[in-house]
């Protein structure tokens, strides 16, 4: 014999399912709009290019390479910020203000150094920003093509130290200052491997070989010619070479010369007070 059962639900449950069928009914609320994509900025010519960041608002800069923390800062106005393997993130405080000018001077593993200006965009602030920097040139000829459009400026004078330093010679390009009779320090393994004049730019590359058996970093360097007068180094690449201990490392340097002068002596100053001091001797004829 079959027995019914009945059920009655309570006051709650009725309320409960009254509140299930209206949100069924009601129409799908809106996704969240996405975040915005991320940015593609590539480098070209020598103006720092902007990167709109606004109050509050982190932006995550991505680079090609990886960076040197100790070798990236932010120049101007105030501007806290993260460095990762290869990243900058920023984070910009609420006191910052329409007008504010800052830098971005990123140093990557490389030893090149990117620009990048900070724009207040309270409007449009970047969340990602990939930046793209031109690929090292293969051949000389691609290089000379490369100076061609730059005509020698100073991202010419970068490009050049780039691939030196890269390559180890200039040749196809430019026609060596050689001999330089590798000339080494008495005290610490420093040579100067190669001296390359750009004649139409006025403009002397040395390629610097250091090794020692104690890790130091390069934290300045002189340039003086033969009667003591201070040259001015118009690129040094890296900027700062990290030396570890025993490990070759290359340092560039693009300086211009007085006209009819020999190589100048060299004084690199490290970290832990050295002063590794190189004079060449020039074999080649006075210009």
């Amino acid at each position: 014999m079959l027995r019914a059962v009945w059920y009655v639900p309570d006051v709650s449950q009725i309320a409960s399912a009254r509140l299930l069928l209206a949100l069924l009914a009601a129409p799908a609320t809106p996704p969240s709009p996405s975040p915005p994509p991320e940015r593609h900025l590539t480098l070209a010519g020598e103006a720092p290019a902007e990167i709109h960041i606004a109050a509050e608002q982190s932006t995550v800069i991505l680079f090609d390479d990886a960076l040197v923390p100790a070798e990236t800062r932010v120049e101007g106005a105030s501007v806290p910020m993260l460095v990762t393997e290869r990243a900058v993130v920023l984070f910009p405080s609420r006191e910052l203000r329409a007008g504010a000018e800052s830098v971005l001077s990123a140093g990557l593993i490389d030893g090149a150094r990117v620009r990048l200006s900070l724009v207040f965009w309270p409007e449009g602030a970047d969340v990602r920003v990939r930046i793209h920097r031109s690929p090292l040139p293969e051949s000389a000829e691609d290089l000379r093509a490369r100076l061609e459009r730059c005509e020698h400026s100073q991202q010419g004078v970068e490009d050049i130290a780039r691939y030196l330093l890269a390559h180890g010679s200039l040749d196809g390009l430019f026609s060596p200052r050689l001999p330089v009779e590798h000339v080494s320090d008495e005290r610490e393994d420093a040579v100067i491997e190669n001296a390359v004049d750009d004649q139409a730019s006025g403009v002397t590359y040395l390629l610097l070989r250091l090794l020692s058996p104690r890790p130091f970093s390069v934290l300045r360097v002189q340039l003086t010619d033969a009667g003591g007068r201070e040259l001015r180094v118009l690129h040094a690449l890296p900027e700062h070479p990290s030396v570890a201990a025993n490990e070759p490392t290359g340092l560039v340097l693009a300086y211009e010369p007085p006209s009819r002068s020999g190589l100048p002596a060299i004084h690199l100053y490290g970290s832990d007070g050295r002063v590794i001091e190189l004079r060449a001797r020039d074999a080649s004829p006075p210009r």
